[in-house]
Formats: C-alpha cells, structure tokens, sequence
C-alpha cells in the first residue's frame, strides 16, 4: 500500500521551530511517521540524507508549502529560514521514533 503524500499541509506561516520537537512526538503517538518536506522551488526534506524515492515509498511526507529559494527581503528570508530549522528537528525526532524494520 503507498504511504500518503502531500495530506494535512502545512504553510511556512504556520511551523514554529520551538515547537518541532513536540509535534513530531504528537505525530508518533498518533503513529504517523511522514517526514516533513519543504516547498520552494524543489521540495527538500532537511535533517535526513535519505533517498528522495525511498523517503516517499517508506515515510511518506507532510508538505510545507510557501516556501523560496530567492527571499525578496529579510522577513521573508527569516519565515523561510525558521520553517527549514522545523522541517529538520521534526524530522530528526521522527526518525528516532519511527519503529525499525527490516528491509
């Protein structure tokens, strides 16, 4: 069965760093292991060097939609920087919480 992707959306607006750690603890106990993906002009998933295609296939991911790669001024660099610094930490947590298999 394909993991979901692209499901419960979230904005470079709405993510706080303070705040990675908890949601990805959350997010486990409700045994969802999607990992956090952030959209600028590609979509990278921070804090893994995992596979694009086995991040996909294996986790699945939550999309942080809003994102740039070309900040037109500092406020904009710094939403963008701070959804970044919370893809990462949600997605460390993630990974030591997700249950291991073996493949």
């Amino acid at each position: 069965m394909p993991v979901p992707t692209n499901v419960d959306a979230l904005t470079v607006y709405s993510v706080e760093p303070a705040t990675a750690r908890a949601d990805a603890d959350s997010a486990a106990r409700r045994g969802d292991f999607r990992l956090m993906g952030l959209q600028g002009y590609s979509l990278d998933v921070p804090g893994t060097d995992l596979p694009f295609d086995l991040v996909q296939r294996e986790y699945g991911l939550r999309i942080i939609e809003g994102g740039t790669d070309a900040y037109r001024n500092d406020e904009e660099r710094r939403i963008n920087e701070n959804a970044y610094e919370y893809a990462t930490e949600y997605n460390r947590r993630i990974l030591e919480l997700r249950p291991r298999t073996d493949r």
